[in-house]
């Protein structure tokens, strides 16, 4: 080690910062706060940093008028021990649209599958990071392409996926979760036999 101090402090530096980088960095109150409707990506990057989830949910059209396909993104901040909050925020066309916050929490574990407590949180409606906050990472994930929402010029390509928690000893039901959008459109859950 003597003769490549070097190497030995670019080992260590390089594995301190991949450390910094997986962990959870979350998003405080009053960042939270500073973050309006109408800011740029670039603003809102500067404010809260980088997510820990960024989605692109397809693109949105302008108004009926204008034919610009506009890019749908999402950016969510999971909670922390400090935060125990959810913040999504969705950008259309690079702007903030749309800024929410959950205070569901779930504690990272290592098992897998979905508690029944968990299935009964979900809801119709809320945003892949708050159900990635409440149920924790899916066992098995697919992309299933993209829908068209709306009608005539106003229409938008919205991107579909689908979460699936498999059975556990402890809980032996298959929980199925689309998203389109971003958003919860379907829960399902088959108890195996």
């Amino acid at each position: 080690m003597t003769r490549h101090p070097s190497i030995a402090i670019a080992v260590f530096v390089l594995a301190l910062f991949s450390g910094a980088v997986l962990a959870q960095r979350g998003l405080d109150f009053r960042a939270y706060l500073s973050i309006q409707r109408g800011m740029t990506e670039g603003q809102v990057l500067g404010i809260a940093g980088p997510p820990d989830l960024q989605s692109d949910d397809g693109v949105a059209f302008s108004s009926p008028g204008g034919r610009a396909a506009l890019a749908v993104k999402t950016y969510t901040y999971l909670p922390t021990a400090a935060d125990p909050y959810t913040t999504t925020i969705s950008f259309v066309g690079g702007q903030a649209a749309e800024i929410g916050r959950d205070g569901t929490f779930a504690p990272a574990s290592g098992a897998r599958g979905m508690d029944f407590r968990s299935y009964l949180s979900l809801k119709r409606g809320m945003t892949e990071g708050e159900v990635l906050a409440i149920a924790g990472a899916p066992d098995a994930q697919a992309e299933e392409g993209a829908v068209l929402s709306g009608q005539g010029r106003g229409r938008a390509a919205l991107r579909v996926r689908t979460y699936t928690y498999l059975p556990t000893k402890a809980d032996p039901h298959t929980t199925t979760i689309t998203l389109v959008g971003g958003r919860v459109t379907e829960i399902r859950r088959d108890r195996k036999f």
